[in-house]
Order: C-alpha cells, then structure tokens, then sequence
C-alpha cells in the first residue's frame, strides 16, 4: 500500500483526458465537480480514456465539450492556476471501482523533494 502522495509521484506522466471545468450543459454553465456526501471539498474528474470522459460527460448532460489531453502533473497544475480551482481535488475514473481521489493538498513533489 501506498499513499496517495506516492502514487501522484509515480504517475505524474500518466496521460489524462478531462474537459474544461466549466461546461454548456441542457440548463447553461455549470462547474463540473463531484462532491462525497458530507464533504465541503470539490474533486475535478479526468478519466484515462477520451471514451470514458464522453460518456460521464453525456450522461451529466452537457451537450457540448473540449477534449484535454494531458498527464497527471499538467491536469493537477491547471487546478492550481486558478484561485477557485486550486481549492479542488482530482478524481481519476469517478464511474469506476478503481476510482482514485487526490485531495487539494496532494500535488507532483519536485524530485529533489522525493
């Protein structure tokens, strides 16, 4: 078992496929996040198949939206580019039972750091 600060370091390259946080869905914008029951804290999705990102995307009902490919580090840097966003979390495959969350405070270590 590892932490989770582990498992960003060792797939900081592992590619990404997410979409904008905002989006046009059947009733306007709105952010996509997921939230657990009883938590205050948001978790941005990204998925490891554009497949995958599609079809969550469908079934929230956005009608429209851009495909971002990107690795893990690059995905959890533009969370932090934001000041709203940087607040967020990141869940890999939140359809799947494999899902993996990243809490806001866990991003890529600089490898002097490790």
């Amino acid at each position: 078992m590892i932490s989770v600060q582990q498992f960003v370091n060792l797939n900081e390259k592992k590619i990404l496929f997410y979409s904008t946080p905002f989006v046009t869905g059947k009733n306007g914008d709105f952010p996509v996040t997921l939230q657990k029951n009883g938590s205050d804290t948001l978790y941005f999705p990204a998925f490891t198949s554009s497949a995958a990102l599609t079809a969550y995307l469908n079934a929230i009902g956005c009608t429209e939206h851009l495909i971002i490919k990107g690795d893990l580090k690059s995905v959890l840097a533009s969370l932090d580019s934001h000041p709203l966003l940087c607040e967020w979390g990141l869940v890999v495959d939140p359809q799947s039972p494999l899902a993996v969350e990243i809490p806001p405070q866990i991003r890529v270590q600089p490898k002097c750091l490790r």
